[in-house]
């Protein structure tokens, strides 16, 4: 008998078994980045939203074009300061190398056989020298400035995760696995890609505008993504450094519409 109740005694009711918790499919990965799909039925020819390739919420893959312009900006912002302290330095060794002489009224002449105009032997001889002297030049200036880009690309990507020309377009560099930003080290192994990138004939630069999370074959190497905010952007970049990106572009259109009209002044024909 139940002593409170006096009816028949009962046992407690046993408690509820506590549910076993769910099993992580992928341990290793943080919810930044969602995984491939795999073995997943698909209707039609889109797999559904939710189980594309993507970042975290609040951000999408960059795209192709997007990246390729914050390059070609980080290559002015990068280029016009190396160039204006590296000229002075490299313009007694293209004087010294007699390269005036490609102007010169006379440097070339009508191949009667051809009718083609070609250079002649004074100016064939002037070209010998200058590829023995400016070759090894030309060596120097590349080292010095992929050494000054690795520099500038992988301090920024460190310190405020994205270049100035991918800020002001509102692109950032993350690593794929959490969404931290770089290290140096995984910053020059970036770089590193690069080189295998431009090895390729620029085919791993271009890869990015077909894989399903827009990586290059750099980013697959550091294990690197590029991504930018869903929707309306809503941190614009600061403004010196669109002024800085600003007066790269000006000094880039004036650097060339001088070179066209100067080099069209030299060339005797």
């Amino acid at each position: 008998m139940d002593p409170l109740e006096g009816g028949p005694a009962t046992d407690p009711p046993a408690s509820p078994a506590l549910a076993e918790p769910a099993a992580v499919p992928y341990p290793h990965l943080s919810p930044w980045v969602v995984p491939e799909p795999e073995a997943i039925p698909r209707s039609g020819w889109i797999a559904p939203e939710d189980l594309r390739p993507r970042p975290s919420a609040g951000y999408e893959y960059a795209g192709f074009w997007r990246r390729v312009w914050a390059y070609l900006l980080d290559g002015l912002i990068v280029g016009i300061p190396f160039w204006i302290v590296a000229a002075p330095l490299t313009a007694n060794t293209f004087a010294s190398a007699g390269i005036s002489i490609l102007f010169q009224p006379g440097s070339y002449q009508v191949d009667p056989s051809t009718g083609l105009l070609v250079a002649t032997a004074t100016t064939q001889a002037a070209l010998t020298t200058m590829s023995a002297t400016l070759g090894p030049l030309v060596d120097q200036l590349f080292v010095a400035f992929s050494l000054v880009q690795g520099v500038y690309f992988t301090v920024l990507w460190s310190l405020r995760g994205a270049s100035l020309g991918q800020e002001l377009l509102g692109v950032e560099v993350r690593r794929v696995t959490d969404g931290q930003r770089l290290s140096l080290a995984r910053g020059w192994l970036r770089i590193f890609g690069f080189f295998i990138d431009g090895i390729a004939l620029d085919i791993g630069f271009a890869w990015a505008a077909f894989d399903s999370r827009k990586q290059g074959w750099h980013d697959k190497i550091a294990g690197t993504v590029v991504v930018k905010q869903s929707g309306p952007r809503t941190r614009p970049a600061p403004r010196w450094i669109v002024a800085v990106s600003t007066v790269a572009v000006l000094i880039a259109i004036g650097v060339f519409v001088l070179a066209v009209v100067e080099i069209g002044a030299l060339i005797p024909f």
